[in-house]
């Protein structure tokens, strides 16, 4: 497996990484005019996806501009600069500067260079083989390991495809938890300050650390070093949003019996992937009562249940507001709660792209969904 894994790696990380690196430093350097180079710009602006989806939009757009061997810029600004919280890898610098890759508009003379794609996959590669120097994506597409090798076999006349062709056949197609966390690795790290607030809750074994800054610290305080299950609850600030959401019927359900629900799926889940003695577990959720329900109903079932989790609470990144302070921390703490549920053994997981990326960001091989309409059946032990 780790021997298939690296050659992927060589072939679609490693070599697009020295290519974009040296393409990007000809421009700084004035040796190659940026107006000439074929780009895909990834925008990551788009109000109404949140965090997950936008993310995830990034890898399926990293991907695109591999097999049509355009040069990826990412552009985003909302609701803060991503530079607040993650930055280029020390490899190549992916931030779209306008200055340097200018596009042609109507307005300037002649034909528009640049055109907008909002919903595509790596099937529909001629969106981004095309003629226009400049392809702007927005943030809707998702990626898929196994659409790349379609992809390499839909176009086999591609350089990546013929790149591809070369290793093949892998003796195990490795798994897209393990490939795409050498995508977010390769593309950006934690910026200064989001590594500050880690480093007061997080030792160097990406455990969570003892420290005299717990009490007035993110995180409340549990035994450290220790393998923990990962719960995202993603219920909107409150019941009633999660049904508009989800459109589920409640059926004279309460958020005390979702989180009994959630609690019970979660014990399984410590079982199965032996965290016991005591299990423990990290919860991410919007809803703060939630927290305390969540935690009253692990301990019903093992009252040396532990349960971590930050004194923020969530906020949908489309309800910030780019120009305060508040926000701004919150931006930071939801890439910490991000973060946090991908060291996670396992995770159990609500109808969101945000949990998602989690799994993708730790390589988590253990995951669970979370439906609300199957709570009747759990609480009544099926």
């Amino acid at each position: 497996m780790q021997e298939s894994l690296q050659a992927l790696k060589r072939v679609l990380i490693d070599r697009y990484v020295l290519w974009h690196h040296s393409t990007v430093s000809k421009v700084r350097e004035g040796e190659l005019d940026g107006s000439s180079v074929r780009t895909l710009v990834f925008v990551g602006n788009e109000g109404r996806h949140g965090l997950g989806d936008r993310l995830r939009g990034m890898l399926f757009a990293y991907l695109a501009a591999v097999f049509s061997n355009r040069l990826l810029l990412i552009h985003w600004q909302d609701p803060f600069p991503l530079s607040t919280v993650l930055v280029n890898s020390v490899h190549s610098n992916y931030t779209y500067d306008a200055s340097l890759f200018p596009s042609r508009t109507k307005e300037e003379g002649g034909e528009e260079d640049k055109v907008y794609v909002k919903k595509a996959t790596l099937m529909e590669m001629h969106l981004f083989t095309g003629i226009h120097r400049m392809l702007v994506l927005e943030c809707e597409p998702r990626p898929s390991l196994d659409d790349v090798f379609k992809a390499m076999r839909k176009f086999p006349r591609l350089q990546t495809s013929i790149a591809m062709k070369k290793i093949l056949p892998l003796r195990r197609r490795p798994h897209p938890n393990q490939f795409f966390p050498l995508i977010f690795k390769a593309l950006l790290r934690p910026s200064a300050a989001l590594r500050k607030m880690m480093a007061e809750i997080i030792d160097k074994h990406n455990r969570f650390a003892p420290s005299r800054l717990w009490k007035q610290g993110p995180l409340k305080r549990i035994d450290t070093g220790k393998p923990f299950i990962s719960v995202h609850a993603r219920l909107g600030y409150g019941v009633a949003e999660y049904i508009k959401r989800f459109k589920s019927q409640m059926s004279g359900r309460t958020m005390e019996s979702v989180a009994e629900c959630m609690a019970q799926i979660a014990m399984r889940l410590a079982k199965r992937e032996n965290v016991t003695h005591p299990p423990r577990f990290y919860l991410a959720t919007d809803t703060e009562q939630f927290r305390l329900m969540f935690k009253t109903a692990l301990m019903r079932m093992d009252r040396q249940a532990k349960v971590m989790y930050g004194t923020w609470v969530m906020k949908h990144v489309k309800e910030m507001q780019g120009h305060t302070t508040d926000d701004l921390r919150l931006f930071r703490y939801t890439f910490m709660d991000l973060y946090i549920m991908s060291k996670g053994e396992a995770i159990l997981r609500s109808n969101s792209g945000f949990p998602n990326l989690a799994v993708w960001m730790g390589g988590i091989p253990s995951q669970m969904g979370f439906n609300i309409n199957d709570c009747p059946l759990v609480l009544q032990g099926a």
